[in-house]
């Protein structure tokens, strides 16, 4: 490290374009970061959803809830495999060792559960999920409307494409729209006239409306290509699909027409129908500036959407949660950095030594930025918290050896041997300090399964930042100390000595060393007290630690909040609906709620991957700016603590709404008993 030093000082011209070059590649490497709330992370899990109508849960775990678990046992690189039956369907979780290609491994699921379709029974239809928290929205709308026609064609014709087209935006699903379908409905007294039976028809229905390649003609020198079919676009072309021999058609046999298939979910803005709609980002979009586009697209769209007479609310947006924690913690930080400038200058009574030794705190932070940028980390809670950890640790170095510069200067010594010598004695000293301090949270990095996903950019952020300090104290303060920092006029070498020994002696009487020097000795003199009050001070933090509240991440501000309410196996979509309407009324009479965004039924392969799979009602309750969400928070869980007998609700829960994922330390789940 001396070396590095010797270095610096011969060549400072070099040494100060490096400095330059350091700052612009910091800049832009910060203005470059994605800006996250938490590290990506990609869940080693695969979920096989068997959708199974009108099964029981035994008849679901028999046949096919069993044969899947037996077809995906044998994929490699599974640590365990849990599943779940209930009614109608089947859920099979697959967890994966960390580190395992999660692309590899999802269609090793599927060509698994695919060798055995033809085991299970014939309208099973399997799915397999993998994700990430890249594949929970960003932003959640609502879209409310009185009429359904105006409200569909505002949203699939223009929201949705616009949507769609801000940068960074990887899918926009609505739920809650009504979907159309053709029915038909066979008359069996003239299926039985007509001498033609059901199968007859599903054969006509199924060869029929079909467009397929029937090769190429060349005429001439133009080659054309050749289709066989007519694709069918109404219910009158359906009607008119000729059956056998004969005249008889469609029509004569059967009644055909077009309306809505039964829903699956409903959803609500304050109790008006309303379509949700969740916008994802790709795995490289930055989530702030999704979230600005969707925005911007919203507040365009909005005259529009009012001369429709609807109503376009935002009910979950991750971005403000992600800009007031890096705004939080960058002024902390700034607050840090002046704090620790202020206490070297307090104790080095030097503006000029001052300046050199703080001057190592932004070119670290800035070394570190651009190794984060190089590594393709990104700024979010956890990056952001290990920089403010190291900003009062990366001065350190610095002021070691600018104080130790200053010493050799002011006995006399000529100034380049003086701070190549003084920077020579404590080389090793801060070497060792930044080692072991780095060797305390690199450890962290290396922890295997979610934490280790998630803490592993800390660990390293703290260690590229802990590094550049080391590098910036032994080669570019010795640099900026020859131009900045004064120096006593060299003297012959008796001078120099005399010098030297008046300055040591008043080293000696500082107040610092009054104070320090009999704590010393009389820590020294009794070694056995000294190590009985440091047990002492570790059993005593040992024993505070069982005291300690824990949870993942904690709340970082959030203004939304959740509702979950669960319905008892087999309750139908519109008894579920019935009681979700009866708690929807009660949180929206809650003083400082805002909108109350209401989903009942979700999508079964996203339920089962995220949340379990159960029926559920979900309530996305936007919070007033005037109100507080704790005290918001607690009027919901008194509210909800006794959930109506209805026979349907079985569980009612409230959570923060921080990323759209259940915050633990702040859950409530009551239990009602379940009537049956």
């Amino acid at each position: 490290m001396s070396a590095l030093a010797r270095l610096s000082l011969r060549f400072r011209a070099v040494t100060a374009l490096i400095t330059i070059a350091v700052i612009l590649t910091g800049v832009v490497s910060l203005t470059s970061l994605e800006q996250e709330l938490i590290p990506p992370l990609e869940l080693p899990a695969a979920v096989v959803v068997a959708i199974a109508p009108g099964m029981s849960p035994e008849v679901v775990e028999d046949q096919v809830t069993a044969p899947i678990e037996e077809a995906v046992a044998g994929v490699r690189g599974i640590d365990e495999i849990t599943s779940r039956s209930a009614a109608n369907v089947s859920t099979t979780t697959v967890l994966f060792d960390y580190g395992t290609d999660m692309t590899w491994a999802a269609q090793q699921v599927q060509v698994s559960v695919g060798r055995i379709a033809q085991v299970l029974p014939d309208d099973v239809e399997t799915q397999v999920v993998t994700g990430s928290l890249d594949d929970l929205p960003i932003v959640q709308l609502a879209v409310a409307g009185a009429d359904p026609v105006a409200l569909g064609a505002f949203v699939d014709d223009v929201l949705v494409p616009e949507l769609g087209d801000v940068r960074g935006v990887r899918s926009v699903a609505v739920t809650g729209a009504a979907e159309r379908r053709v029915v038909v409905a066979p008359d069996l007294m003239a299926l039985a006239r007509g001498t033609v039976d059901v199968e007859q028809l599903r054969t006509v229905l199924e060869r029929n409306g079909v467009v397929v390649p029937a090769g190429q003609l060349t005429e001439d020198a133009t080659t054309w290509t050749v289709q066989v079919g007519t694709p069918l676009t109404s219910v009158a072309d359906l009607e008119a699909l000729p059956l056998g021999e004969g005249d008889l058609r469609l029509g004569d046999v059967a009644t055909v027409r077009e309306g809505e298939a039964a829903p699956d979910s409903y959803s609500r803005l304050d109790g008006e129908p309303a379509l949700a709609i969740s916008v994802t980002k790709t795995p490289e979009g930055n989530t702030v500036d999704v979230s600005h586009g969707v925005g911007e697209v919203v507040a365009d769209l909005a005259e529009l959407a009012e001369a429709e007479g609807l109503e376009v609310a935002v009910v979950f947006d991750q971005a403000p949660f992600i800009e007031e924690s890096i705004h939080g913690l960058t002024e902390k930080g700034l607050l840090g950095l002046g704090f620790a400038v202020l206490v070297i200058l307090v104790f080095l009574l030097s503006v000029s030594t001052t300046l050199v030794s703080a001057v190592s705190i932004p070119l670290s932070l800035l070394a570190a930025f651009t190794a984060m940028y190089a590594t393709g980390y990104t700024l979010n809670l956890l990056t952001l918290s290990a920089l403010t950890i190291a900003i009062g640790r990366v001065v350190d170095d610095a002021i070691v050896v600018i104080e130790n510069i200053k010493r050799h200067l002011s006995y006399g010594e000529a100034k380049l041997p003086a701070i190549a010598g003084a920077v020579r004695e404590v080389a090793a000293a801060i070497t060792a300090s930044t080692v072991a301090t780095v060797a305390v949270f690199l450890p962290i990095g290396l922890v295997g399964g979610l934490a280790g996903e998630l803490f592993r950019p800390f660990a390293i952020t703290v260690g590229l930042a802990m590094g550049a300090s080391l590098l910036v104290a032994i080669t570019i303060v010795p640099v900026l100390a020859y131009w900045f920092v004064r120096a006593p006029q060299a003297v012959d070498e008796e001078e120099a000595a005399r010098i030297r020994a008046a300055a040591e002696a008043k080293e000696r009487r500082t107040r610092w060393q009054r104070a320090y020097v009999p704590t010393l000795d009389l820590v020294l003199r009794r070694p056995a007290v000294s190590l009985l009050v440091a047990v002492a001070i570790l059993g005593g933090t040992a024993a505070l630690v069982p005291r300690l509240e824990t949870n993942l991440l904690g709340d970082s501000g959030s203004d939304a909040l959740t509702v979950t309410q669960t319905f008892r196996p087999g309750a139908s979509l519109d008894a579920q609906d019935s009681a979700a309407r009866v708690t929807e009324e009660t949180l929206m009479g809650v003083d400082g709620v805002a909108t109350v965004q209401t989903t009942v039924g979700t999508d079964p392969a996203m339920a089962a991957f995220f949340g379990g799979g159960g029926a559920s009602a979900t309530f996305a309750i936007t919070v007033a700016d005037d109100a507080d969400v704790a005290e918001v928070r607690a009027q919901l869980e008194d509210l909800l603590a006794e959930p109506p007998a209805d026979g349907v609700t079985t569980d009612l829960s409230v959570s923060s709404g921080d990323m759209g994922l259940v915050s633990s330390d702040v859950e409530l789940v009551v239990t009602a008993a379940d009537p049956e």
